[in-house]
């Protein structure tokens, strides 16, 4: 095979790709930073290891009460709404 027709494939190739990555990018980037998500606190207060649950006790403080009676055999989950 000729070296200057496959030099001319390969560099027809790499500007295919190189052309759809940047039109596909915006979409990508787009879902990472769709929104922001307020997860709750583990509720775990003892340390076993740096950096862990008991250690950074971050996240959404739990509501007090945390449950309420609907009265009709039901539960709510006031933290989660469910």
């Amino acid at each position: 095979m000729n070296t200057n027709n496959t030099n001319h494939r390969f560099s027809y190739l790499l500007l295919v790709i190189l052309t759809a990555a940047w039109l596909i990018q915006p979409c990508l980037t787009g879902a990472a930073h769709a929104g922001t998500v307020s997860l709750p606190q583990t509720g775990q207060t003892t340390t076993y290891a740096a950096g862990d649950d008991g250690a950074l006790q971050i996240g959404v403080a739990w509501s007090n009460p945390r449950f309420t009676d609907n009265r009709d055999q039901t539960m709510t989950d006031n933290l989660t709404g469910l």
